[in-house]
This record gives C-alpha cells, structure tokens and sequence, in this order.
C-alpha cells in the first residue's frame, strides 16, 4: 500500500452529476480516457486552519481525458513524507512541520502547494500545478548538483523529482495531478 499519483492534461467536465463510485463504474468503466474527481473543499493542517482548495475551479464529475496522462508511484506513505522532506529542506532548510505548524506564513514559497497537501488523497489542479512546475524547473539545477553525502539515496530522491516536475507540467496545460 502506499500512494500513486496520476497527471493529466487537457481534461474536460463531462458528467457533473456523477457523486459516487456507482455512477462512474455503471456508465465509464473500462473506458480508459475519463477520469472521475472526488474535490475536497480544501485541506486542513489542523481542525481550526481551512485553506483555499488546490483544485482551484475544478468540480466533482467526471472528466474526458482530451490530453496526455501519466502515472507516478509515489512510494510508501511513509517514503513520500521522506521523500517531502527532503524536497522542503534542499528548498527551504527545514522540515515540513515548520510548514504545517504556520502554513500562512509560507504561502509564498516554493514548494508550499505540495509540502502542505494531504499525503495521502487529493486534486490539485491547473492553477497550483503551474505554480509547482515552476517551483520544480525553477529549483532543477540545485537539485542537479545535490552531492551524495546530503543523503543516503540522493539518485532515487532526483529521480523522483524528475518525475513530479513532469507531473505538474502535463497538468498545467488545464489538467490535474491526483493523489491516490
């Protein structure tokens, strides 16, 4: 068990009336090019901090694929938040939890739409995978030049992150990233 991410680009609200798993499998099953999204409001650190949603405009439905998609194992839960922490600290020098304790206060950073997301389910959609994707090329060189003495797996961390940047490119062209 562990988390997987699918991207997609292009994508296009085709069924909004579609709430549930039945729905889906009774009309779309087997096709390969819909996708159907379940958006959370938002996500919360903590029960008393709501922020603004990461699906920014998309709806629950389903969705025709018009564009390019791709699949990402993310890991182990416990691999991705392994993974997460290395990503906040090569960008910003501290650990996640700096992030999540006084998320407001980050909001500006690279990486925060990603380091302050639910690790385990979740839409983020084109608006804030723009924002990644020019996080991710925006920091490709420095991670590039990472040496294997910051950590035990450095190649698997940098390869990772090659695939996520890929990820938020192909959703910034009116796509979504899913965690699953």
């Amino acid at each position: 068990m562990g988390l997987d991410i699918s991207a997609y680009s292009n994508i296009v609200l085709i069924d909004p009336d579609t709430k549930d798993g039945a729905d889906y499998y009774e009309k779309y099953w087997g096709k390969t090019d819909f996708e159907t999204l379940y958006i959370r409001e938002g996500f919360f650190t903590r029960d008393d901090i709501h922020h603004e949603p990461w699906a920014n405009g998309l709806q629950a439905g389903v969705y025709r694929v018009d564009g390019d998609s791709m699949g990402l194992r993310a890991g182990s839960y416990s691999g991705y938040n392994h993974w997460r922490a290395m990503l906040c600290k090569s960008a910003l020098g501290f650990e996640p939890r700096v992030i999540w304790d006084n998320p407001d206060h980050f909001k500006d950073e690279p990486f925060f739409y990603l380091i302050n997301f639910s690790d385990c389910e979740g839409i983020i959609g084109p608006e804030v995978a723009k924002k990644l994707a020019k996080d991710f090329a925006d920091h490709q060189e420095a991670i590039d030049a990472m040496e294997p003495n910051y950590g035990p797996d450095i190649e698997g961390f940098q390869a990772k992150y090659a695939e996520w940047r890929k990820a938020f490119e192909l959703a910034s062209d009116n796509g979504c990233v899913k965690f699953h």
